[in-house]
């Protein structure tokens, strides 16, 4: 006997088990797009919704000789910048080819921890201290030594904390940083088991953002033992992510998610994670989003919902927590970067939700980078 079946939508998408799933649910893929148009007609700009391949170019660079920590735009010129593990700057034309690439030079000690931009400048944290290039819309040149220099008020030095890793051993980022709503930019450091966040204000004197104004060493300290991880604006407070663990195999407790109003002397309101560790904080649409997990593998994307409360939105019992910076959005639509042991080995980005958010958020893996 005959049997029809029918396939009327993929937008549910993957499913939460390995035998159970709803309507509009597949048990698993890499590499399709339903937000992509039917076709790659330049005329068909539509959502397509359908089950189809996804075909990526590639561009690579002599340049890129370590992992990239940081891809950072700005509003001062049309330049890509890439901040790489080994301190180094690169900058991109919008052509995005090996021919568009130029090295700008290497941080001293030739190690970046984090790196934003801020007020005119690309800000490269290295071990200790920190380096910026800028002003971008006036002969931009890099400067070594800014935090601990006069240039940001002669602060204390950073530490360069080993923190826990993840695929290809690739550390953590110790001192990750965010550009905020108050015009001040915020990162993370540790030392002797205290978790900190230092400031960086400055304002125009020839330039903009040439001339320190209240930069800061400590303007908050967590609980001891709390690793914090990332940052991220929450309206116009601050959330801070903190861990206690460092091992691959014992739970050692469970991460925090902090709320700082930036004034106040301590943090209002501290919410245990699920999960031993969070890398990825993102604020979006009024939103707060996380990612957190373990060590060993396997993560969870969420939302928080207000008050002690998170919502998980999707599981992912495979692969490796990203990168703090290694998550972005489109239009409505959270993807971050992500591997695969099933189908195949793989590495590419997942993505939650539609670019229009007109459709039921489901999860894909959209984009292949590179597998075996």
């Amino acid at each position: 006997m005959k049997k029809t079946i029918v396939v009327q939508s993929i937008f549910e998408g993957m499913m939460p088990s390995a035998n159970f799933g709803s309507d509009g649910q597949y048990l698993g893929a890499i590499g399709i797009d339903p937000d992509l148009p039917t076709t790659d007609g330049a005329t068909d700009l539509k959502m397509g919704g359908f089950i189809r391949p996804v075909s990526y170019a590639s561009f690579s660079s002599t340049e890129i000789d370590a992992a990239p920590i940081a891809i950072i735009t700005n509003p001062k010129n049309t330049l890509t910048y890439v901040v790489l593990t080994n301190g180094k700057l690169v900058s991109y034309t919008s052509a995005l080819t090996s021919a568009a690439a130029v090295s700008i030079g290497q941080v001293t000690g030739s190690v970046a921890t984090g790196a934003f931009y801020y007020n005119n400048y690309i800000y490269i944290i290295g071990t200790t201290d920190i380096s910026r290039y800028g002003p971008l819309n006036n002969s931009p040149s890099l400067t070594n030594g800014v935090w601990t220099g006069a240039t940001l008020g002669s602060q204390t030095a950073l530490v360069n904390t080993t923190y826990p890793a993840t695929l290809f051993s690739t550390q953590f980022l110790n001192h990750f940083g965010v550009t905020h709503v108050d015009n001040d930019a915020y990162f993370l450091d540790y030392k002797a088991g205290v978790g900190y966040v230092h400031k960086i204000s400055t304002v125009k004197t020839t330039d903009e953002g040439d001339t320190n104004d209240g930069s800061t060493y400590n303007v908050l300290d967590l609980p001891f033992g709390y690793m914090p991880t990332s940052i991220s604006s929450f309206g116009n407070d601050l959330a801070i992510v903190a861990t206690p663990t460092s091992d691959t195999t014992v739970g050692q407790g469970l991460a925090k998610l902090f709320l700082w109003d930036t004034t106040s002397v301590s943090f209002y309101r501290a919410i245990s994670l699920p999960d031993s560790i969070c890398s990825v904080l993102k604020y979006v649409n009024g939103t707060l989003y996380g990612i957190s997990g373990s060590l060993g593998g396997g993560y969870r994307l969420w939302k928080y919902v207000g008050g002690d409360m998170i919502e998980t939105l999707k599981a992912v019992e495979e692969g490796n927590l990203p990168m703090q910076g290694g998550v972005d959005f489109s239009g409505n639509r959270i993807v971050w970067a992500g591997n695969t042991t099933l189908p195949i080995v793989s590495s590419g980005l997942y993505a939650y939700g539609s670019k229009s958010d007109l459709f039921p958020k489901g999860l894909h893996h959209p984009v292949i980078s590179a597998f075996t």
